[in-house]
């Protein structure tokens, strides 16, 4: 009995090439797609918080007349010259890798420091008191009812938190992930 009996269609008499295998991909390449993406990205939020931040905020229509409740107070754009610094040393830092097309140590250090500096900022906006601008009476003022403004007041200041923790989360993990990157190249290297 072969193969071929118990597997219709096998055929274990093919050469096998090794080449065929898949390559592992080399640890110091850099995603081309990615890198262009964040920097992209990054310069929209630079563009958002510095000239455009009265689109950070709700817009509300009520006969005829229109609303704008901040989302930040002024106790958060304090904190907008830090986040400008973080952003651009990593659109800096991605434009030189585009140009290298590779990690080195240097860089990956450069990225855990610029990871770290945006965690530490992200937490210190976090605990900062009075930062989100959405109250009871920012709503009050709009087209709402008492109980609809506490209900949405509610949600704002569930929610704010929720998404800085989850930001402070994910800038962990990336820093997490560069050390482990910078640490295991250089095991493998020795």
């Amino acid at each position: 009995m072969n193969n071929n009996d118990i597997v219709p269609g096998f055929d274990d008499e093919k050469e096998w090439d090794p080449a065929s295998l898949a390559k592992e991909p080399d640890p110091d390449s850099v995603s081309r797609f990615e890198l262009i993406t964040e920097i992209v990205f990054t310069f929209v939020a630079l563009a958002i918080l510095n000239l455009y931040p009265h689109w950070l905020g709700m817009y509300f229509f009520s006969d005829g007349e229109q609303t704008f409740i901040p989302l930040f107070t002024e106790s958060f754009f304090k904190f907008v010259p830090w986040i400008n610094l973080t952003l651009v040393a990593q659109i800096l830092l991605n434009i030189y890798l585009l140009r290298n097309a590779a990690w080195s140590n240097l860089t990956r250090i450069v990225n855990i420091l610029i990871e770290g500096a945006s965690l530490i900022l992200t937490i210190v906006i976090l605990r900062t008191p009075n930062i989100i601008g959405i109250t009871a009476e920012t709503f009050a003022n709009g087209p709402f009812t008492p109980e609809q403004a506490e209900i949405f007041q509610s949600i704002a200041t569930l929610t704010v938190p929720i998404v800085f923790a989850v930001i402070v989360i994910i800038q962990s993990i990336e820093v997490a992930k560069s050390l482990y990157r910078l640490f295991r190249v250089n095991v493998r290297a020795k």
